[in-house]
């Protein structure tokens, strides 16, 4: 639901977080990929207790991966960070995954929107062009 914003007010209302938009960003692919891809979230980055993260460290979990990969034909593989609207920053695991991945041929995006994370998919070929 969008509020409408008081002259008055001092603060804008909050980005949308990213949890909304990667759930609206899930549907969609899940709705518009093509068939020869396929794909995951990767749900490294919640927030979780001592014990869960201490585990997940111990099976080889590691900082900095992006939140979706995404594995086509011919070995195309496209890792995809979604981030807050202008207030996600990068952390620096997440620039060195991104540079990484770049140095070793593969293809990596971060966005900080819905709308971004669509244009990257379809200009990739992943998904079909969203219809209105």
């Amino acid at each position: 639901m969008v509020r409408q914003l008081d002259m008055f007010q001092k603060h804008r209302p909050k980005a949308a977080l990213e949890f909304r938009t990667c759930c609206a960003l899930a549907m969609t692919i899940d709705y518009l990929i093509r068939p020869q891809w396929k794909y995951s979230h990767l749900p490294f980055g919640e927030s979780r207790s001592a014990i869960t993260g201490a585990r997940l460290k111990r099976l080889g979990t590691k900082r900095g991966w992006p939140d979706y990969i995404f594995i086509g034909p011919h070995g195309s593989t496209f890792w995809m960070e979604v981030k807050r609207d202008k207030l996600g920053r990068l952390s620096e695991a997440q620039l060195e995954f991104a540079a990484h991945a770049k140095a070793s041929g593969h293809d990596y995006a971060c966005v900080t929107s819905y709308e971004q994370a669509i244009e990257a998919l379809v200009s990739r070929n992943i998904i079909r062009p969203v219809t209105t």
